[in-house]
């Protein structure tokens, strides 16, 4: 809040969603949080408004009992993916929307692990 204006929203779930850009129901399972469908307002955007936003978010995931968290950023939009991994979240999959006559498909592709994070 800012005065009395609203600046940033996001939805955090803890139950399995049904994201329409999925286009199909999404249930990642009880120890994982997700956050979506976050807004910053325009003219307050660049003040990292949105990454203290998805950090009490993902706090509020962990009273929950949330252990990791998921997020869903078109690729498209480059400062929320900045600024959901300057919070600590890693890109792993890359997926493509392809809509043709009313159906939708999704085209995903892992994206290559890091040595840091490959299995020992």
């Amino acid at each position: 809040m800012h005065g009395k204006r609203v600046v940033f929203y996001t939805w955090l779930s803890i139950d399995a969603q049904y994201p329409p850009e999925l286009n199909r129901a999404f249930n990642p399972g009880s120890s994982y949080g997700y956050i979506f469908n976050a807004l910053t307002l325009p003219e307050l955007r660049g003040r990292r408004i949105a990454p203290a936003g998805w950090l009490l978010a993902c706090e509020r995931a962990r009273v929950l009992g949330c252990r990791r968290m998921l997020g869903w950023v078109e690729v498209r939009n480059e400062a929320s993916g900045r600024a959901l991994q300057r919070i600590g979240f890693e890109p792993r999959w890359r997926a493509l929307r392809v809509s043709l006559f009313g159906r939708h498909w999704f085209l995903c592709r892992p994206l290559p692990v890091r040595r840091s994070d490959a299995p020992r």
